[in-house]
């Protein structure tokens, strides 16, 4: 039953997925633009 429920909710997501509308075009220049992002959540798994 467990695969079958797998199926279903990949299939859900897809489906979800074909109907997302695109994101807009920005107007970044790329030489400027940094990406940066936090993620403490890894570091506290390690910790438990």
């Amino acid at each position: 039953m467990a695969p079958l429920v797998h199926a279903a909710a990949i299939w859900a997501l897809l489906a979800h997925a074909a109907r997302a509308e695109p994101l807009p075009a920005l107007d970044l220049d790329p030489a400027i633009t940094t990406v940066s992002g936090l993620s403490s959540g890894g570091f506290m798994a390690v910790q438990l």
